[in-house]
């Protein structure tokens, strides 16, 4: 076969038989080349299929609320979000912050007296017209409760009255003040209790993230501010030693495992709002938001949110 070759080289043209080797080699070098870009792109390929495709633990939970938020407030990591930057109102979560503003203010031993031109608004409460109360005690009534009275009492009794601010306006503002030492950039507080200043007009307007920042801040600067609230009924008294009942607005207070506190929310032009903490493990407190919900549909979104932490983290079974 050698001889054969040897034959059919010897009868080609000089210069083909010159210029042999250097044909033989740029095939050879082709053949490598083609070999070698043919086993990158497979391997490229195989690489393009495997590749790990990230789910959201929370993919496939449905919510009627316009804007959510849950926030670990041990990490400091938003976990989940549905428009959470949204600027809607708040309703009655603006007694977190009333309530905040006043204990910042005075301290939960300040008493407070009922004015009787706070009672003049048509509020079922069984708050008493010259009944002083001290603060603490008047808080978890009103959180509990969602007693606009109660609100506007702590406001127009800590509030300093100028040239320019009535007592409650005062107050207002020191709301405000303290929601910008806070950091809560989305918010702003219009009354102390969240009621619709007008049809158009909300008491308050917030985001979720900004109300997982103010629970957050509770949680860690006055925790005791909101334990009444994750009780399904409480009795507190007056300084007269008179009791007071009042049933709990969140009605999640029955289903919700670890809760340690939270804040009911509901009016015409904010639909229905909830804020909850939950622990996932001893001192490890999460915050869920939701806003723009309606006033039942809350509630069940809070439980998704609330059941899908707690599976995620080993606390309870799949439903």
């Amino acid at each position: 076969m050698l001889a054969n070759i040897q034959t059919r080289i010897s009868n080609l043209p000089m210069i083909l038989q010159k210029k042999l080797p250097m044909v033989i080699g740029a095939v050879v070098i082709g053949i490598g080349i083609g070999f070698a870009l043919g086993t990158n792109f497979e391997t490229k390929q195989v690489a393009t299929i495997v590749a790990p495709v990230t789910i959201s633990p929370f993919e496939n939970i449905s919510l009627v609320a316009k804007s959510a938020a849950v926030y670990d407030l041990t990490t400091e990591k938003l976990l989940f979000e549905k428009n959470s930057h949204a600027q809607l109102p708040l309703a009655s979560l603006t007694k977190l912050m009333t309530a905040l503003a006043a204990t910042e203010k005075v301290g939960g031993n300040y008493i407070v007296s009922i004015p009787e031109s706070v009672l003049s608004g048509g509020d079922r409460t069984s708050l008493v017209a010259k009944e002083d109360w001290k603060l603490s005690d008047l808080i978890d009534q009103t959180l509990v409760s969602s007693s606009n009275v109660g609100a506007v009492a702590i406001a127009s009794t800590v509030g300093l009255e100028d040239d320019t601010h009535t007592p409650v306006s005062a107050f207002v503002k020191s709301m405000n003040d303290l929601a910008t030492t806070i950091g809560l950039s989305e918010t702003y507080y219009i009354n102390p209790t969240g009621l619709d200043e007008s049809g158009n007009l909300a008491g308050s307007y917030g985001s979720a993230l900004d109300v997982t920042k103010l629970l957050s801040y509770i949680a860690k600067n006055e925790p005791t501010m909101i334990r009444a609230t994750s009780l399904t009924k409480l009795t507190t008294e007056s300084e007269s030693k008179e009791k007071h009942f009042a049933t709990n607005t969140n009605l999640s207070v029955r289903s919700l495992p670890f809760l340690v506190g939270g804040k009911t929310g509901l009016t015409d032009l904010a639909g229905g709002n909830l804020a909850v903490i939950f622990d996932i493990a001893p001192n490890h407190p999460v915050a869920a938001v939701v806003l723009g919900s309606s006033e039942k549909s809350r509630f069940d979104d809070i439980e998704k949110l609330v059941d899908k932490t707690l599976e995620i983290n080993g606390l309870v079974t799949k439903k």
